[in-house]
């Protein structure tokens, strides 16, 4: 992770942008002997990291990634930045549910999807204004 900052274009955005896949992967290690999670849970937390770390380098309006596939698919703006979003309602929303449901934190399965959204967007809301 230390390496894409040697080569980020600016410094203050890329640890915004990846600050929170390190204090994920901090929490993982710190964790893993008293809850493991799937390998498909850490193989997301992992693709994140990444998605977040090039997104860092470049600053996301301004990937190589995704300029490439403005020009494959004719779209007008780099949209590197929607992978981001993506990712970011995707992987904590896998996360949390497996917490859940292995924690037996929320026993009625109607609520636990409702939940688990809540959670995942108060965390993003929350990254936001920190961003912001």
């Amino acid at each position: 992770m230390t390496w894409s900052g040697f080569v980020a274009r600016d410094l203050f955005t890329w640890v915004l942008e990846v600050s929170p896949a390190v204090i994920a992967w901090i929490i993982l290690i710190l964790t893993y002997k008293r809850f493991r999670f799937s390998n498909l849970v850490y193989t997301l937390i992992l693709l994140h990291s990444f998605v977040l770390m090039y997104g860092g380098i470049y600053i996301y309006a301004e990937t190589p990634l995704g300029f490439w596939f403005s020009e494959v698919f004719g779209w007008t703006r780099n949209n590197y930045d929607k992978l981001g979003h993506l990712m970011q309602g995707f992987v904590p929303i896998l996360v949390a549910r497996e917490y859940f449901l292995r924690r037996n934190i929320v026993p009625s399965r109607k609520w636990l999807v409702w939940i688990i959204v809540a959670v995942t967007l108060a965390l993003s809301a929350f990254y936001e204004f920190v961003e912001w």
